[in-house]
């Protein structure tokens, strides 16, 4: 498989480009300190997600969030014995969130299948469907014998 763009033969899936740009971090820190009041000791804890350029490049289609406005709906379903004006929220609430129940189930299998079956040039970066072979060698231009001129040309050339 080559690249459609450099023809170069140095691709990678892109699954494999963004899953190697993922640093995944977690940690816990523990200290003791001293102070005016008295001595404290304190625990913190971390975790995250670091992510190359690249990988950013490289990242999959992402499904759409609907919790928030579900949740934004039912808080103004429960409002809505206050006035009926917070009917307009729990509409757009369970709208924004049926919107993106019916993109995760119906338009994100088909994206991510489509992103799956990418690949990334690591020589020229061109995300795309790889080709399957070589392109064609270009052909070669036809050259013209030049023929020596007649006497009847070269008079007509000195004119």
């Amino acid at each position: 498989m080559l690249c459609q763009s450099c023809h170069g033969s140095a691709i990678r899936k892109l699954s494999l480009v963004y899953e190697s740009g993922l640093t995944f971090t977690k940690s816990t820190t523990t200290g003791v300190g001293g102070g005016v009041g008295g001595v404290g000791i304190g625990v913190g804890r971390s975790k995250g997600t670091q992510v190359t350029a690249v990988a950013m490049k490289a990242a999959p289609p992402l499904k759409r969030r609907f919790a928030g406005p579900m949740v934004l709906a039912f808080f103004c379903l429960l409002l809505v014995a206050a006035s009926p004006v917070w009917l307009i929220g729990v509409a757009v609430g369970a709208g924004i969130a049926f919107s993106a129940i019916r993109y995760n189930s119906k338009r994100w299998p088909a994206l991510y299948a489509q992103w799956d079956a990418m690949y990334m040039c690591e020589r020229c970066g061109f995300i795309g469907v790889p080709a399957l072979e070589a392109p064609a060698p270009p052909r070669p231009v036809e050259t013209f014998d030049a023929q020596p001129l007649t006497t009847q040309q070269q008079a007509l050339e000195g004119q």
